[in-house]
């Protein structure tokens, strides 16, 4: 099993200003509890948020939509169970270009938009590499005029959007269509939940319908003076009149449904948790009513908190022996991490390591030398070779390892896991030291370690 994070990094998806109220109810009643129940875990919780922390001059770079996309995939893999939430009410939100095209299908779009205005803006705003291997077009970086979203929007993204999306629908590959068609929100969602399997598990959707007083989907009752914009998605068309956009409308229902039917499936055991969670909320002359958000806090607390719960119970589980393990193998990474040069003192190690030799290798060197890197970069390739039983440790990395008999009861103890070796171990020093002796001549050609085992290795004292 690798290493496992106690930090839990959840990702918070949702649109923007029509959700202020509940991300802000999260934040301030929900995620500290949570953050407490961690932190008496010795855990760490961590809520991401990128509706408050992606820069403007990110905006400007058009890099917005690959770091929202970045943290969705760090969340996914550093991040224990859940690392997702979604927040859903009846925006379907930002539809933005997509940051690069590849040059096949920037080719399909020059063909079927040839005499349109979009092509004069698709050649104006991408921009070919040429030190790709397969060629790109990169989204240009916006400047100017262009720098005030509201001119941008209307006079480049939203129509080449517009035109990108329908000529996608039809003549780009289904598996690649989405990223032309789907809003930032539906992408961040389609790397966090849609196409996660095991999604039912520890992915969460909390999902506000908005009604007017008669109990009327609030998109067919908008009010006229633009009270509501931010709550349903709107636009200006060319004679510069407010439209509703039903079709986003639409789109945020299907997505809705979408969820719902994965997060909990028809043939979901009747005793397993809910994970997808509806509330309605009433137009109030200019905001959503309030009356859903307790419950809403109810239900992402006890939600979020039971999949954490079930998570710290299993890495509480775990052995003190691979918490000390996979300690010493992080302090190594980060120490090999970058490592140049010494290509002399490398070569020379991989020979002696593979050389068969009985006699230990002792580096020596001023403290700040590089000791540590350097057996760290040695380590590095061992672990490559699943026939070597590695012992890493580095003196100093975890208070284990700064006193004796603490530190060779710990290689003794990952020795005999490794081959499946039974033995008592006693506590003195004196003893445990002649325990280590023997204990290094079960690795003999003829005996094997035990399979599935990478244990590291390499001791440094000093180092």
């Amino acid at each position: 099993m690798g290493r496992r994070s106690r930090t839990f990094r959840i990702f918070v998806s949702s649109t923007f200003a029509d959700l202020k109220a509940e991300r802000d109810a999260l934040h301030a009643d929900v995620f500290p509890a949570l953050r407490s129940l961690c932190e008496a875990a010795d855990c760490r919780f961590q809520a991401v948020d990128l509706r408050w922390g992606v820069s403007g001059e990110a905006g400007l770079d058009q890099q917005a939509m690959r770091i929202c996309l970045d943290e969705v995939n760090r969340c996914q893999k550093l991040s224990p169970k859940p690392n997702f939430i979604v927040l859903l009410g009846d925006r379907y939100g930002w539809r933005p270009l997509p940051g690069e095209i590849p040059e096949a299908e920037f080719r399909i779009f020059e063909r079927e938009l040839t005499g349109t205005d979009a092509v004069a803006l698709l050649r104006d705003w991408y921009r070919r590499d040429e030190n790709a291997v397969t060629p790109i077009y990169w989204l240009a970086r916006r400047g100017g005029r262009f720098e005030d979203y509201d001119t941008w929007d209307k006079e480049v993204e939203r129509p080449l959007h517009r035109a990108l999306a329908g000529v996608a629908a039809a003549h780009v590959a289904p598996d690649r269509r989405w990223i032309y068609l789907a809003s930032a929100t539906e992408q961040e969602i389609l790397h966090g939940a849609l196409t996660v399997a095991d999604a039912p598990e520890h992915v969460f959707g909390f999902f506000r319908d908005l009604r007017t007083r008669d109990g009327a989907p609030l998109v067919d009752d908008l009010p006229e003076d633009g009270r509501a914009d931010r709550y349903v998605d709107t636009y200006k068309d060319d004679a510069d009149r407010r439209q509703i956009d039903r079709g986003a409308w639409e789109s945020v229902q299907r997505l809705k449904r979408e969820l719902k039917s994965k997060l909990d499936p028809e043939d979901k055991e009747e005793d397993s948790p809910q994970n997808a969670f509806e509330y309605t909320a009433t137009w109030e002359e200019t905001r959503p009513s309030d009356t859903h958000i307790e419950a809403l806090k109810r239900d992402v607390l006890a939600s979020l908190s039971a999949v954490i719960a079930a998570q710290i119970r299993e890495l509480e589980s775990e052995s003190a022996l691979k918490r000390e393990v996979d300690a010493h193998a992080d302090f190594g990474a980060a120490r090999a991490k970058g490592f140049v040069g010494r290509s002399r003192e490398v070569a020379e190690l991989i020979a002696y390591s593979a050389g068969g030799r009985d006699t230990p290798r002792a580096v020596c060197g001023e403290s700040g030398s590089g000791k540590s890197a350097l057996l760290a970069r040695l380590a590095g390739e061992a672990k490559a070779d699943r026939r070597v039983v590695l012992i890493e440790r580095y003196i100093g990395a975890t208070p284990q390892s700064t006193e004796l008999s603490l530190l060779l009861r710990s290689l003794c103890e990952q020795i005999d896991e490794a081959f499946t070796h039974q033995a008592a171990l006693p506590h003195d020093v004196r003893e445990l030291i002649p325990e280590l002796a023997n204990r290094l001549k079960l690795a003999t050609p003829e005996r094997s370690p035990a399979a599935g085992h990478r244990c590291g290795g390499s001791t440094e004292p000093g180092g």
